[in-house]
């Protein structure tokens, strides 16, 4: 048996004694054994780093020469906060009390809103049931809907909770259609809270 006790005691000497069975003789199978012992001697790596020896390629003063083309900013200036933001609703009471709200439906699409009388950006959430088809079916009634308010979203007013539902004729409607009835509904409860 090759790979028995015995052959393995009698594979050679060296670091790694016994770990490998006993090859034949001949050039090609030594230098062979010999590069297969190499690849399992550990190389010695010293814990320190060595210093950088090469100069960078471009001295400081001529790395930013040209510069930008674009507008020049200060380094810690972020570009300004756009103005139409709109949040999400996340906490249950406002869920909650939104689902209390008075419900107002233009065409497949119904509209609930809440007003707090603080200046906060507008929030809004989206209720697309299960019932309404599958993940991909609901995820892209969703993101109708939120393109269609986000184009009207100067209709929103500041500090209120709207919940946006549909219907799932929401996904058959063409996107201009969809837009006047979320328009007409943003323009209804903006005319109620005046």
């Amino acid at each position: 048996m090759p790979w028995g006790r015995s052959a393995l005691r009698e594979a050679g000497s060296g670091p790694y004694t016994g770990l490998f069975p006993r090859l034949p003789r001949g050039p090609r199978l030594r230098a062979a054994r010999d590069c297969l012992e190499e690849a399992f001697v550990e190389a010695h790596v010293p814990a320190q780093q060595s210093q950088a020896r090469e100069n960078p390629r471009l001295s400081p003063p001529d790395a930013h020469q040209g510069g930008s083309r674009g507008l020049a900013r200060p380094p810690g200036s972020r570009p300004e906060a756009p103005l139409g933001l709109i949040w999400r609703v996340r906490d249950r009471a406002t869920f909650e009390a939104l689902a209390g709200a008075r419900r107002r439906r233009a065409g497949p699409v119904s509209l609930r809103f809440l007003t707090d009388g603080s200046d906060e950006p507008p929030r809004v959430a989206y209720a697309i049931g299960r019932r309404f088809g599958t993940a991909v079916k609901r995820n892209r009634a969703r993101r109708r809907l939120r393109a269609a308010i986000t184009l009207d979203s100067a209709l929103l007013l500041p500090g209120c909770a709207y919940l946006v539902a549909a219907e799932r004729s929401v996904m058959t409607i063409p996107f201009p259609t969809l837009r006047e009835h979320v328009a007409t509904l943003l323009r209804a409860v903006r005319d109620e809270a005046a």
